[in-house]
């Protein structure tokens, strides 16, 4: 069971092999353990990773990729806002302690990727967790949170769930602008009860609740306080949990922002074929129909 768990919200595609140099490059800096080894779309993962062939790892990343260490401690998936109604895209890694790096010392070079992808990634949201069976578990009502249900363990956060709301603040957050301008501003963020405050760019945080990660399962009283603190903080309407109307940024899908066409016969709903109108409308180049090849004009 992965116990560190972090992932990165982008409105970026993400299909772009710039991003992935980037990403892969960040990984190395922080974390080099939990660099590829092996990747694929199958299991077992059948290809070797190879940073002269990057073109080749990155390239086949039409909705997803996976990737695992040369220790078999962590795993990396990369999703891909390729759905019509999709507003992020996704970088998921997680994985258990390195053998030669205490967990805090894990924890802080993935605090370091979170808050040095950022910019370069263009981060909308992202969370650094260490897993806990207490936890809360929100199902679908704001994406699942690192927690247990009927007796299994549970790590993840789901696009889909922060439509609605985040589940709650995890160890480590990075607040892209849409989530800046939810809490009322820079000045919020600035003034965040927590452990550790960064400012990343304009409209850009990252906020650490305590010092140090095993307070999540070390010194849970000590954790709960600090979280209960910042999302008061921020606005606890803006979390999973919290009884009364819920607030969320309202970001545009994938349709609205002419990344996605409709597949070769697919029955386009209106409020689908309204969003592309207007993509058109605005000056946004919509991708050729899945099945189609585009021809180099003669």
């Amino acid at each position: 069971m992965p116990s560190v768990f972090g992932k990165l919200f982008t409105r970026r595609p993400l299909t772009d092999p710039e991003d992935g140099r980037a990403l892969i490059r960040l990984i190395g800096e922080h974390v080099p353990s939990w660099l590829p080894h092996r990747y694929g779309w199958s299991i077992p993962l059948r290809n070797v990773y190879d940073p002269e062939r990057f073109e080749e790892f990155w390239k086949g990343l039409e909705y997803n990729l996976d990737w695992r260490n040369a220790q078999r401690t962590s795993t990396g998936h990369v999703t891909t806002r390729v759905g019509p109604r999709d507003t992020l895209s996704s970088v998921e890694l997680s994985g258990e302690q390195d053998p030669a790096l205490r967990l805090a010392g894990l924890a802080a070079g993935l605090a370091g990727l979170l808050r040095d992808c950022g910019q370069p990634l263009d981060l909308t949201y992202a969370v650094l967790h260490l897993f806990h069976p207490d936890e809360l578990f929100t199902g679908n009502h704001g994406g699942h949170m690192f927690g247990d249900i009927r007796g299994t363990p549970v790590l993840g956060v789901a696009e889909l769930g922060l439509k609605e709301c985040l589940p709650d603040l995890a160890w480590g957050n990075v607040f892209g602008p849409p989530y800046v301008e939810l809490f009322g501003g820079a000045g919020r963020l600035r003034g965040a009860p927590a452990a550790l405050v960064a400012e990343l760019g304009p409209d850009r945080f990252y906020l650490q609740l305590t010092g140090d990660i095993t307070d999540v399962r070390d010194d849970r009283a000590a954790f709960t306080a600090a979280r209960d603190s910042v999302k008061e903080h921020l606005g606890a309407d803006c979390f999973a949990g919290y009884r009364g109307p819920l607030r969320a940024p309202r970001l545009p899908m994938a349709a609205q922002e002419g990344l996605w066409s409709p597949p070769a016969g697919f029955e386009v709903p209106d409020d689908l074929r309204q969003m592309l109108d207007q993509a058109v409308r605005d000056g946004k180049t919509l991708p050729p129909p899945a099945g189609v090849i585009e021809q180099d004009p003669q």
